[in-house]
């Protein structure tokens, strides 16, 4: 069966397997400001119902750890890939590219599929956030997928793809070590990761050494 063709695949957050699955088939064409961020599903909201603008503010009320990465305002989002130390003018600099560079691509005429990893993260959730995306951009043409452990959840929206794994997929928190979170079982959540993107078409690009750094 021909595989669904979107211009582009974008994490939207969760876990970091999706940006690594993303660029594993060479559907990557840059680093977009969830790529590689643990969020939660309201942060996700927020953030697409203010048209990406609050993401500059929660990064400056962000606080630096010892842990590994940063750590966002009010629980919502963490900058686990970044310096711990510091909230620096070019981590601002690099993410507001990113966002300026997002928000040109969903104010055009892409086909896009935003991708979603969150274990409890709930069909409901889903809706909710397809009508904010609508309302921020309503030419946008998108579709969501949602991997999740919830098994007998049915979509029964056709822009809403719901995929289910086992929780060994998914991210845990973690306090001891070092971390704020840390995969259950990280073979597992690549390899389910790269199942779900495998099962779409996309463009294909050349991909960088430093995936994270675009």
């Amino acid at each position: 069966m021909k595989k669904e063709f979107f211009d582009e695949i974008i994490p939207i957050g969760g876990d970091c397997s999706i940006g690594e699955a993303t660029s594993h088939f060479k559907y990557r064409k840059c680093s977009y400001p969830l790529d590689w961020n643990v969020c939660t599903i309201d942060f996700v909201k927020e953030y697409f119902k203010s048209k990406l603008n609050c993401l500059e503010s929660f990064i400056q009320k962000s606080k630096p750890t010892s842990k590994e990465g940063i750590m966002g305002v009010d629980n919502y989002i963490y900058f686990q890939h970044d310096s711990r130390h510091t909230i620096s003018k070019d981590m601002i600099d690099k993410y507001k590219k990113r966002n300026d560079r997002l928000n040109t691509l969903l104010e055009g005429e892409s086909k896009i599929l935003f991708v979603r990893k969150w274990s409890s993260d709930t069909l409901n959730d889903m809706k909710e956030l397809k009508a904010i995306i609508h309302s921020s951009y309503p030419n946008l043409k998108f579709k969501i997928l949602i991997l999740n452990n919830i098994k007998n959840e049915v979509s029964d929206d056709k822009s809403i793809i719901h995929h289910y794994y086992d929780l060994d997929c998914f991210l845990k928190e973690d306090n001891s070590s070092g971390k704020f979170f840390s995969h259950r079982n990280a073979t597992k959540s690549y390899q389910s990761s790269r199942e779900s993107i495998s099962q779409f078409d996309s463009n294909k690009y050349n991909q960088p050494k430093n995936i994270r750094i675009v």
